[in-house]
């Protein structure tokens, strides 16, 4: 989706007498870098509700560390920093591509592991913050994460600049459109009061924000996405099933 049909349904959904609707002689949108604010934080708001994007990184483990920070600095195998920031640690493959255990307990893992009895597993890891990796002591080799990242957020514009939504790519599927522009509207109307003898709960962002949740709560239920979820094997785990 490009930023110019997102602008399209946003004045449509509600900004047709809004003055952040407004557009100059030659069609731009005159309060354009205040929407893109708006369009970002939406962005981000998703991203956080929603398994939108995942991205891959491959690092190589060291015998005597067992800690690693995955920061844009921190040095990758394939020798680019990450895309974008980790949300949150989803998968993580051993040296011989088995997927590993995430959390397998609750407590900081041991010397070295010991797999179950026909475990199609690779080692344990332990993920204390989201974007933390401990792995056993004295483990060597490559590990391969798959993460959920954070959102492309559009760039502000600068004095002087030129831009042409239609060249410019709005980083969430379409389906999110309707759930993004009830986000925006409802920070856009936060600070108008509603009409004398309506409840606050009347207000227009609190009405905007209303259909935001049931918009979020529309795709969650059509199951063409997933929400946030942590490892699963780990309830399984502390449950006694693993």
């Amino acid at each position: 989706m490009v930023l110019s049909e997102l602008l399209d349904t946003l004045i449509l959904s509600g900004l047709t007498q809004h003055k952040y609707g407004e557009q100059d002689g030659q069609g731009n949108y005159k309060h354009l870098d205040a929407l893109i604010v708006l369009i970002n934080a939406g962005l981000v708001d998703l991203h956080k509700k929603f398994v939108i994007n995942k991205e891959e990184v491959r690092f190589m483990a060291s015998a005597n560390i067992n800690r690693y920070q995955l920061t844009p600095d921190f040095i990758y195998l394939d020798g680019y920093p990450m895309e974008s920031e980790i949300i949150e640690i989803l998968e993580v493959y051993d040296k011989d591509n088995m997927k590993c255990r995430i959390n397998r307990t609750n407590k900081k893992l041991p010397d070295g592991h010991v797999p179950l009895l026909g475990s199609t597993y690779g080692i344990d890891i332990f993920v204390p913050s989201f974007n933390v990796i401990g792995t056993p002591d004295g483990y060597t080799g490559i590990l391969k994460v798959i993460y959920r990242a954070g959102a492309n957020k559009i760039a502000r514009i600068k004095a002087g600049m030129n831009i042409n939504p239609d060249n410019i790519e709005v980083d969430i599927p379409e389906y999110f459109t309707d759930a993004l522009c009830y986000y925006i509207l409802a920070r856009l109307f936060t600070n108008i009061i509603p009409d004398q003898g309506l409840a606050a709960a009347n207000s227009p962002a609190q009405m905007y924000m209303q259909a935001y949740d049931n918009a979020c709560r529309d795709i969650t239920q059509s199951g063409v996405i997933t929400t946030v979820s942590s490892n699963p094997e780990q309830r399984f785990y502390d449950k006694g099933f693993i």
